[in-house]
C-alpha cells in the first residue's frame, strides 16, 4: 500500500488526526468524563462549561501500529452542537453521546442531538457514534421512573442504529473500574474514528485557515 495515499487528515509532522466530540444535555457529566480520562480525577463540584474546550494529545494505536494526534472537543450542553463546535464539526470522526443514568429525560434529549448532527453532516461520510451513561452509582437514590435501565438503553441504541459494542452504560462517578471503562471508551472512539478517516480518504484540502488553527 502506498503510505502517502493513506495519510488521512494530517496533523503536525504528518501525523494522522482523529477528532472526537463529547456531546450531551447540560449536567450529564461530559466534562467529568473527559477529566477522568485525561487526569484520572473526579470532582464532585459541578462547574458548567462556558464554551467548547479541546483536549489534544497523541495516542499509540495498533492494527496497524500508528501514533495519531487525538483531539477531543467538550461541547457545552446548553448550546446547539453545530453553533458551538462550528467548522470543526464537519471534520469530527466520532461523537460520544453522554446521558445521565439517573435521568431518563437526558436520553430523550440525546435523540434530538444525534438527529441534528446527522442532518448537519448529511453530505459527509457518516460519523461513528458511541453512547456513555454516567452516574450509575447514584441510581439507588433516584426515582425508579427516572432511571435509564439496561433494557431501555439497549432498545434506544437499536432504534438509533448504534451498535451495542459502542455502548458504555454503567460508568460510576469515582471508582477504579470507571477509570478502565472511560479509558477504553476514548480509545475505541479514537480507533474507530481513525478507521472512518482511512476508509473515507479524508484530507485537509477542504479546511479553512480558521479551522486549521482550531485543530492545530
Amino acid at each position: 500500500m502506498d503510505k502517502d495515499k493513506d495519510k488521512g487528515e494530517a496533523g503536525p509532522a504528518g501525523k494522522r488526526r482523529v477528532t472526537v466530540a463529547v456531546v450531551g444535555p447540560l449536567g450529564c457529566g461530559k466534562t467529568a468524563l473527559i477529566r477522568r480520562w485525561i487526569d484520572d480525577r473526579f470532582e464532585k463540584e459541578y462547574i458548567p462549561s462556558d464554551g467548547p474546550d479541546v483536549v489534544c494529545c497523541e495516542v499509540e494505536l495498533e492494527k496497524p501500529p500508528e501514533r495519531v494526534q487525538y483531539l477531543v472537543f467538550d461541547i457545552p450542553g446548553n448550546e446547539p452542537v453545530a453553533s458551538s463546535l462550528g467548522a470543526p464539526l464537519y471534520h469530527t470522526d466520532a461523537f460520544i453521546l453522554v446521558f445521565d443514568s439517573t435521568n431518563r429525560q437526558t436520553l430523550q434529549q440525546l435523540a434530538s442531538i444525534k438527529k441534528l448532527i446527522v442532518a448537519e453532516l448529511a453530505e459527509q461520510p457518516p460519523p461513528v457514534f458511541f453512547v456513555a451513561g454516567t452516574k450509575s452509582d447514584l441510581i439507588d437514590k433516584a426515582p425508579k421512573t427516572s432511571i435509564v435501565t439496561s433494557s431501555l438503553i439497549s432498545a434506544w441504541c437499536k432504534e438509533q442504529q448504534i451498535p451495542l459494542e459502542n455502548l458504555t452504560a454503567t460508568i460510576e462517578s469515582a471508582s477504579s473500574s470507571s477509570r478502565i471503562q472511560v479509558s477504553s471508551l476514548f480509545r475505541k472512539a479514537c480507533e474507530k474514528g481513525r478507521q472512518r478517516r482511512i476508509t473515507s480518504k479524508l484530507d485537509e484540502s477542504s479546511l479553512t485557515p480558521e479551522t486549521k488553527c482550531l485543530l492545530c
